[in-house]
């Protein structure tokens, strides 16, 4: 029942920001929403709604 992944992450982290997203996505063949940074902004949350709502 799952349709996409989203994922939260650091850019500090480098190649690894938001990984579980690209992990979780490559292993089930599932596409990425989004991937955002920290708790996001309030431009990403709306976003992220419109994206779901759509």
């Amino acid at each position: 029942m799952i349709k996409s992944i989203s994922s939260s992450g650091n850019k500090n982290w480098g190649a690894n920001y938001a990984m579980a997203a690209t992990r979780i996505s490559a292993q089930f063949k599932l596409p990425i929403l989004m991937q955002f940074e920290l708790s996001g902004t309030m431009a990403d949350i709306q976003k992220f709604i419109d994206k779901i709502e759509g």
